[in-house]
């Protein structure tokens, strides 16, 4: 079977759902600017899965389950693997880290897919380095937590592959009361993408609503705010470790209640010329075409400790419909025809981070989606342990050790 694109954000958009009938022509691009059509293949071995561990190189296991769910990531790997990513490096940006780690990216991803049926693991040691010329502190063998590793590599890819090279001076846009949501959240986008414009933003990246109201006169001011990934707080569960847990959604609904700020949090209220307590209200206005969900199992007990917690969160594998979350798409104003609003807010799982134990002296794990699996049958999935790469029942995915949840969205836009 052949199938042909209208051009290259064409094909990314639906490889999605037919790429099980392309295996023959594993990617198929079309060229642009040319009078006659040009076609740019990649050449991957027939068993090429990305099925391959990753070795341990000293307390690493928090490193190797983000890795292995970010290259289960399609349309950021399909970026990498076409070599399309070359034309937007960007070596003069102050920072990011000269193109090293975007580079350094390429070749582990290459490793994982092109090799992946002459290796049983492999060893990222030149990724290791370059994140660490970015994030000096994952140089060394220290356990770190894996969602922090993930927020800096995502960092350093978007910067080394930022589009803008000369970023102009952008003032955010206020938002005044009574003023469109939906032309004020596009305005406040617009100016982040003067300055930020990369194949990672367009991926991961959101927009949140926040809203202050002082509790003296009564002002109401509001923002928007990009976002690569929603941490999410448990909300107390007296059933902990049990099956009678929480929902994913219920975790999303406690994110959006109205938040009265500490003292040590106040927010300075222009009218009444002092900062006030207010009542603060964030939700999701614009969501991103991969959704990273962060489950916030660590909490500070005290100044040198954090206790986890082990309350399972029940998360569909499937269908995880985004609608009630986003204030955007609810509002009648944020309804306006904008492409986002029109667009089913539909996800998909397809990757999990785990954690075992307790904080510092845990175990990361990851389980994947295989790329290749007819999307129809939801695919199959493996359990990632450094190392050690095998299969697992997709009914033992949701588990009290969920910590870092990847979901692609089923259309992208």
């Amino acid at each position: 079977m052949s199938v042909q694109y209208c051009d290259k954000n064409c094909q990314e958009s639906h490889w999605f759902f037919h790429r099980t009938h392309c295996k023959s022509q594993r990617v198929k691009l079309t060229a642009e600017g040319n009078t006659e059509q040009s076609v740019l293949h990649i050449s991957l071995p027939p068993d090429s899965n990305g099925r391959v561990g990753l070795n341990n190189l000293g307390n690493t296991c928090f490193m190797n389950s983000a890795l292995q769910s970010l290259q289960k990531c399609t349309p950021l790997t399909r970026y990498f693997l076409s070599n399309r990513f070359k034309s937007d490096l960007n070596t003069s940006n102050p920072l990011g880290t000269g193109g090293k780690l975007a580079s350094a990216y390429e070749v582990f991803l290459k490793d994982v897919w092109m090799k992946s049926g002459m290796n049983k693991s492999i060893s990222p040691v030149a990724l290791k380095r370059s994140i660490a010329l970015f994030a000096p502190r994952f140089a060394g063998c220290h356990q770190h937590d894996a969602q922090e590793f993930l927020a800096y590599l995502l960092d350093g890819l978007h910067e080394d592959l930022n589009r803008i090279r000369r970023a102009p001076y952008v003032e955010m846009p206020d938002v005044t009361d009574g003023q469109n949501m939906a032309i004020a959240a596009a305005r406040a986008w617009d100016a982040h993408k003067r300055r930020n414009d990369s194949l990672v933003l367009d991926t991961f990246y959101g927009q949140f609503q926040s809203t202050c109201v002082c509790p003296r006169c009564n002002r109401v001011s509001m923002s928007f705010d990009t976002f690569n990934h929603i941490s999410l707080e448990i909300p107390p569960n007296n059933l902990a470790c049990t099956k009678e847990g929480v929902t994913l959604h219920q975790c999303f609904q406690s994110f959006s209640k109205p938040e009265r700020l500490d003292v040590n949090n106040m927010w300075y209220c222009s009218k009444c010329s002092e900062h006030v307590q207010a009542l603060k209200t964030m939700k999701l206005w614009k969501l991103p075409n991969i959704l990273v969900v962060h489950l916030k199992r660590f909490e500070f007990k005290h100044a040198l400790r954090r206790d986890k917690l082990g309350t399972f969160v029940d998360f569909p594998l499937t269908g995880l419909n985004m609608d009630p979350h986003c204030a955007g798409r609810k509002s009648d104003e944020g309804n306006n025809g904008f492409v986002d609003n029109n667009i089913p807010a539909d996800y998909d799982l397809f990757a999990v981070v785990n954690h075992y134990g307790r904080m510092g002296f845990g175990h990361y794990t990851a389980f994947a989606m295989e790329n290749d699996d007819d999307y129809n049958d939801y695919g199959k999935w493996n359990v990632f342990d450094d190392s050690i790469v095998s299969p697992i029942p997709s009914n033992e995915i949701p588990s009290s050790a969920a910590y870092i949840l990847f979901y692609q969205r089923r259309v992208l836009i």
